[in-house]
């Protein structure tokens, strides 16, 4: 698992190439803490839709399968 960990990270990188084609500066003078909150609550939405999205699957099938603990 840790190998297609770091193979997403890295896909990651090279994606970010796309907007910053070298690495970040040490000029760079974003807030990268703020960004950083901003990305993580993001995630939290993403993460919150897609376990909406799991239970409704869930009773449509009615299915007993478990979403990690039942939300």
């Amino acid at each position: 698992m840790n190998k297609e960990i770091v193979e997403l990270v890295a896909e990651r990188i090279e994606k970010g190439k796309e907007t910053y084609p070298d690495t970040i500066p040490k000029e760079d003078e974003r807030d990268f803490l703020h960004e950083a909150l901003e990305e993580a609550l993001d995630m939290c939405v993403y993460l919150a839709g897609e376990i909406l999205r799991m239970k409704e699957l869930k009773k449509k099938m009615n299915a007993s399968v478990l979403i990690g603990k039942d939300y």
